[in-house]
């Protein structure tokens, strides 16, 4: 892409009445980092898998593009108080899949999401971070605790948002961050629930779509069972017990 077009996509996903000196200064970091600007008129056609779910006309994305043509992206996705042994399974299983080399997709958020993240990253494999904040927003704040970051547009994780570069976290962007994270993957893993929120809304968005989910079972605890059950018969999630070897559950995620 050449710079005037670029420049055009950085003027049009910055808010109405920014300024020349606001353009320039955005273009400048976009052009120094790698960031790059995806256009649904032209892009979609590049990405297929991120024509599925919520409309968007502008994206921002930063590190390598490569998991996005992968035949297949498994979604690891949870809640952020979650027990020390879904931390660990959403690692491990993130690790096993990045082993076979299939990308990981999360939302980065607290708990369950940076787990697999990181899992994938471990062994230096692809994973996807659907963010619901603006891109630059998310570098200058998660930069010191993930350093594949600094391989710019060489990096394994691939942070994708939808709203302007510095714009913050918001609700509905969330709501949406949800809905493409379960349009985007192939399967969805629910590693421990609450009774409600965000991880509901996910599974929901997949279970709309004919999208495998499994949900985890065989904690030692009641309490981070409870919003599993639930959210298994509501949707039809099939079971994932947490205590079986890493590499057979990620057998039985990839046969269905």
């Amino acid at each position: 892409m050449s710079d005037p077009d670029l420049k055009e996509l950085v003027r049009a996903i910055l808010p109405p009445g920014s300024s020349d000196e606001e353009i320039d200064e955005t273009f400048a970091i976009f052009d120094s980092t790698g960031i790059e600007v995806l256009s649904h008129e032209v892009d979609s056609r590049r990405y297929p898998r991120l024509t599925r779910g919520p409309r968007w006309d502008f994206l921002t994305a930063f590190g390598d593009p490569s998991p996005l043509d992968s035949p297949t992206a498994i979604a690891i996705v949870g809640r952020r108080d979650p027990s020390d042994e879904g931390l660990q399974f959403a690692h491990d299983l993130a690790e096993a899949l990045g082993l076979r080399e299939i990308p990981t997709l999360s939302g980065m958020a607290r708990g369950i999401d940076q787990a697999a993240h990181q899992g994938s990253l471990s062994v230096g494999a692809s994973t996807i971070a659907a963010i619901p904040e603006g891109l630059l927003r998310f570098l200058r704040r998660n930069k010191p605790h993930y350093p594949s970051l600094h391989a710019g547009g060489d990096s394994p994780l691939l942070a994708i948002s939808g709203v302007a570069p510095w714009e913050r976290w918001s609700v509905g962007e969330a709501m949406r961050r949800n809905r493409w994270i379960a349009s985007w993957c192939d399967a969805l893993i629910v590693v421990e629930a609450n009774p409600e929120g965000g991880t509901w809304r996910t599974a929901e968005a997949a279970a709309e779509q004919g999208k495998p989910i499994w949900v985890c079972k065989g904690f030692d605890g009641i309490s981070e069972e409870m919003g599993n059950e639930q959210l298994a018969k509501t949707y039809g999630g099939m079971e994932l017990d947490i205590r079986m070897k890493t590499e057979e559950s990620t057998d039985l995620i990839l046969s269905a």
